[in-house]
C-alpha cells in the first residue's frame, strides 16, 4: 500500500468495506488538509512580508545609529513630528515619515529617511556597529543638511564630507571654530586630502554679513580669511599695487601658560603708509606649532596710538572687535583704516578670559587683572611675556620695503629694554621706513622643524607675500647646543631652499655672535661656520660677531645684557652695520593731484618729494571775478616748491583784491612785487599775504590791458586739490 505523508501520516486506504471506518478516515483526512492549508497560508504571509517588510511604528527614543542587521531590515513608520523629535541620530530637524533600513551583513546598513508632505526631504546615510559613516545627506536639489551635528562633528575641523550645515547660535559657532561669533552656514567641499570651507554669517546689522574661507591640505585646515567687505566698511578690498605684511607683536619662546582673565597691551610700530590693518590673535606658541589651544574669549580688541614707549597710555583708540574668540584657528579681526597709525608706535589692546590654558609668548607690553582696560590708558604691570600669539596684518603700498628675519632669541631682541620692539631688525626697519616680519623664536634652532614640510614656514598663512630680503640669523643655539661643523653646515643647507621658497629669494646671512665664558670646541665651530658662510649661495654675510665683540670671544661691555644676549644699544649696533642699500628703494609716483615723484627720507622717516608738477591751471574765471569784461587768461601752476602766476591780455579794473590762493600755493612769507605789470605804471605793485593767500594789485590804471608772469617760493605741503581747470597736459 502506498503511503503519503500528511501532518498525521495517515495512509490512504483501499475502497472501504466498513462504512463506519471509512467515515473516520475521511474526517481525519479533512483535518490534515485543513492543517496543510494553514501552513500554506503562513508561508504566503511570509513571502508577502519579504516583499513589503513593514516593521510597524517606530518607538519613541530609538537610536537610528543602531539600526543594522536582520532584526531592523525593512521600513518603520514615524507617525508624527513629535515622535521624530525623540529619535536619536536621526536627520537634523526630522519630520513625520518613514525610515527604510537596508541591511548590509549583520553590522551595517544603508538608511533612507523619507519625510511626509509636499516639502518633505529624502535623506540618506550609512550606519555601522562602529558609528555612522557619513552624516545624513539631503538627496533633494537643496544641499542644506540642516542644523550643525555637533555630536558627529565637534568642530569644523572634524567635518570629513562635502556638506552644508546651519549654526543658529553665535556662541555655538565660536565653540565649533567659526572665525566670528555669529549665526551662519558652514559649507565644506572635500576632495581627497584637500578641501575648501566657507563660513557665511547671517548678520543683518552692524558690520553686515561676512564671508570667510579657508583651505585644507594633507597637514590639516589653514586659518579662515575674510573675503567679503561689509557694506559700511571704511576701507575697500586690497587693490592692485599693495601688499599685506604680518607685523609681529609677540614671538615664540621656551613655553609658558596662564589662565583666567585679564587685559593685555602690546607695543609695536606699524610700517609707513599703512592703509588698513587687522589684528590676529591666536592661542599658540609659534615656536612649537601653529595649532591653537583651547578657545579664549576676546571681549575687546583695539588699536591705539602709543603715548610713549615707557607706558601703555594711548590715544585715538579704535575698537576693532568685541565679543570675539580665538576659536580653533585663531581670531582675525575685521579690517580697519590704519592711516592714522602709519609709521607710528601703536598699542594693541585685548580684554580676554578663558576657562582653559592660554599660551604666552615674548614681546613688550603690560598686563593686568580684570577686563575692560584694553581701550584705556591703564598701565597694568610691564611684562616681557604676554598672553597669546599676536600680530597685525597691515596693507601697505607695494613700494614699502619688507624685511624678514629667520633667527632665534637674538633676532627677537631678548635682553633689550623692549623685547621684539627693540630687536635689531625692528630698529633697522624703523630707521629706513620698512616693515619687519619675524620668522624668529627664542630658543629655536636650524634643526628639524625648518625642513620644507614644517608648518613654521606657514605661520602667517595664505596672506604672506615674499619679503624683499630675509636675514639668515639662525645657528647660535645649534652651535652652543653641541652641533659640530658638519652638522651646522648640513642644517643650513637643508633650510636654505625653504627659506628662499617660503620667505624671500634674497638671503643675507649674518655671523654668529660669541657667548661669554664659552671656549674650546663650540667657539672653534662658531668661527669655522662664520668663515664658511660667505662661500654659500647668499647675497652677502654681515659681520655681526665683529660688530659687538672686539676679540671675537666676549661681548663688549657696552652691548652686553647677560653674556648671551645684547642690550638695546647692542642691537642698535647690529642694525647700524646693515647697509641701507640692501633694498632697492623705488621711486613712488603719485598722480592723484598733479604728478609727484617721492623717495623715502631715511633721516626724517618720511616720504620726500623729489619732483612735483601741477600742470597749468586756468583760473581766469576766479581771478577778479567781478571784472566780467576783463577777457584774456590767467594761469596758476606749481613746480616743485615754486609757484607761478601768469596773466595774458587781461584788462584790470580798480579792484585791489583779485584772488585768494589755496593751501599749497601760498608764499613762504608775505611777498611784495614791484611793477610786475605791463604796460607799467608808476607805483604798480603786487602784494601776496602768506597766511591768507590773498593776492592784491595796486596802482594799475583801469581799462589797461595787462601782461605779467611772477613766481615765488612756497613751503606749503603739496596741495590736496587744484584750482581752476587743467590747461594742457603734464610734460612727459
Amino acid at each position: 500500500m502506498t503511503t503519503y505523508t500528511t501532518p498525521h501520516s495517515l495512509p490512504l486506504i483501499e475502497p472501504a468495506t466498513d462504512p463506519i471506518k471509512d467515515a473516520a478516515s475521511v474526517s481525519a483526512l479533512a483535518d490534515d488538509m485543513n492543517a496543510l492549508a494553514a501552513a500554506v497560508n503562513a508561508a504566503l504571509e511570509s513571502v508577502k512580508a519579504m516583499a513589503s517588510p513593514f516593521k510597524g511604528t517606530i518607538a519613541d527614543g530609538e537610536n537610528l545609529g543602531t539600526y543594522y542587521g536582520s532584526a531592523y531590515d525593512g521600513y518603520w513608520a514615524v507617525t508624527s513630528d513629535t515622535k521624530a523629535a525623540t529619535l536619536v541620530d536621526a536627520p537634523p530637524n526630522a519630520k513625520a515619515g518613514d525610515i527604510h533600513v537596508y541591511r548590509i551583513g549583520s553590522t551595517a546598513s544603508n538608511q533612507l529617511y523619507s519625510e511626509y508632505g509636499a516639502t518633505g526631504r529624502v535623506m540618506f546615510s550609512s550606519a555601522t556597529s562602529t558609528g555612522r559613516l557619513r552624516p545624513w545627506v539631503n538627496l533633494a536639489a537643496n544641499i542644506d543638511h540642516g542644523l550643525y551635528p555637533d555630536t558627529l562633528y565637534p568642530t569644523f575641523n572634524d567635518i570629513t564630507v562635502s556638506s552644508r550645515f546651519t549654526v543658529w547660535s553665535g556662541s555655538a559657532a565660536t565653540s565649533y571654530g567659526a572665525p566670528s561669533a555669529n549665526t551662519g552656514t558652514v559649507t565644506t567641499i572635500i576632495f581627497g586630502n584637500a578641501g575648501w570651507q566657507e563660513w557665511r554669517t547671517t548678520t543683518t546689522g552692524g558690520a553686515g554679513p561676512q564671508t570667510w574661507v579657508r583651505g585644507k591640505s594633507s597637514t590639516g585646515w589653514g586659518p579662515f580669511y575674510l573675503t567679503s567687505v561689509p557694506p559700511d566698511a571704511a576701507v575697500p578690498p586690497t587693490p592692485a599695487g599693495n601688499r599685506i605684511v604680518p607685523v609681529s607683536v609677540t614671538r615664540g619662546w621656551g613655553g609658558g601658560t596662564t589662565t583666567g582673565s585679564g587685559f593685555s597691551k602690546y607695543l609695536q610700530t606699524l610700517p609707513p603708509r599703512a592703509r588698513r590693518a587687522r589684528v590676529v590673535v591666536r592661542n599658540m606658541d609659534p615656536r612649537y606649532t601653529v595649532a591653537d589651544s583651547a578657545a579664549a574669549t576676546l571681549s575687546t580688541v583695539c588699536l591705539g596710538l602709543s603715548s610713549g614707549v615707557s607706558s601703555s597710555a594711548q590715544t585715538g583708540v579704535v575698537t576693532v572687535a568685541t565679543g570675539a574668540s580665538t576659536g580653533t584657528n585663531g581670531y582675525f579681526s575685521p579690517w580697519v583704516d590704519a592711516s592714522a597709525f602709519a609709521g607710528k608706535d601703536v598699542i594693541v589692546g585685548i580684554d580676554w578670559s578663558s576657562a582653559g590654558t592660554v599660551q604666552t609668548n615674548i614681546g613688550t607690553g603690560w598686563t593686568g587683572s580684570g577686563t575692560g582696560a584694553a581701550s584705556t590708558s591703564a598701565n597694568g604691570s610691564a611684562s616681557g611675556t604676554l598672553p597669546f600669539h599676536v600680530y597685525v596684518e597691515v596693507e601697505v603700498p607695494a613700494s614699502v620695503p619688507v624685511i624678514a628675519v629667520w633667527g632665534d632669541s637674538i633676532s627677537c631682541g631678548v635682553g633689550a629694554t623692549r623685547q621684539v620692539y627693540d630687536s635689531w631688525v625692528n630698529q633697522f626697519c624703523r630707521a629706513i621706513g620698512a616693515a619687519a616680519v619675524h620668522f624668529a623664536h627664542s630658543g629655536d634652532t636650524m634643526d628639524g622643524s625648518w625642513e620644507s614640510t614644517s608648518v613654521k614656514w606657514k605661520e602667517y598663512g595664505a596672506n604672506y607675500q615674499a619679503a624683499d630680503v630675509v636675514f639668515a640669523a639662525m645657528g647660535s643655539n645649534d652651535d652652543f647646543g653641541g652641533a659640530d661643523l658638519a652638522t651646522m653646515q648640513a642644517r643650513f643647507l637643508a633650510a636654505l631652499p625653504s627659506l628662499k621658497r617660503y620667505v624671500s629669494p634674497n638671503v643675507i646671512a649674518v655671523t654668529i655672535t660669541p657667548r661669554d665664558g664659552v671656549t674650546g670646541a663650540m667657539e672653534d665651530v662658531r668661527r669655522a661656520y662664520n668663515a664658511w658662510l660667505p662661500t654659500q649661495d647668499v647675497r652677502q654675510v654681515l659681520p655681526f660677531a665683529a660688530t659687538i665683540s672686539s676679540d671675537d670671544e666676549t661681548i663688549n661691555a657696552g652691548y652686553n645684557s647677560d653674556g648671551i644676549h645684547l642690550n638695546t644699544a647692542g642691537y642698535a649696533a647690529l642694525a647700524g652695520v646693515i647697509p641701507h642699500g640692501i633694498v632697492t628703494w623705488p621711486v613712488t609716483v603719485d598722480n592723484s593731484v598733479g604728478r609727484r615723484a617721492l623717495v623715502w627720507d631715511e633721516a626724517n622717516k618720511r616720504q620726500q618729494m623729489i619732483y612735483g608738477d601741477t600742470g597749468a591751471r586756468d583760473i581766469t574765471a576766479d581771478f577778479d571775478p567781478a571784472n566780467t569784461d576783463g577777457g584774456g587768461n590767467v594761469w596758476l601752476s606749481r613746480t616743485d616748491n615754486m609757484v607761478h602766476l601768469h596773466m595774458h591780455n587781461r584788462t584790470l579794473d580798480a579792484t585791489n583784491n583779485v584772488y585768494t590762493l589755496l593751501d599749497g600755493f601760498k608764499p613762504d612769507r608775505n611777498t611784495l612785487i614791484n611793477a610786475p605789470l605791463y604796460p607799467s605804471n608808476a607805483g604798480n605793485r603786487m602784494n601776496i599775504n602768506a597766511s591768507s593767500g590773498l593776492v592784491q594789485i595796486f596802482g594799475q590804471s583801469t581799462a589797461a590791458v595787462s601782461y605779467f608772469r611772477v613766481s615765488w617760493r612756497t613751503a606749503d605741503a603739496w596741495p590736496a586739490s587744484l584750482p581752476g581747470i587743467a590747461d594742457g597736459s603734464l610734460p612727459s
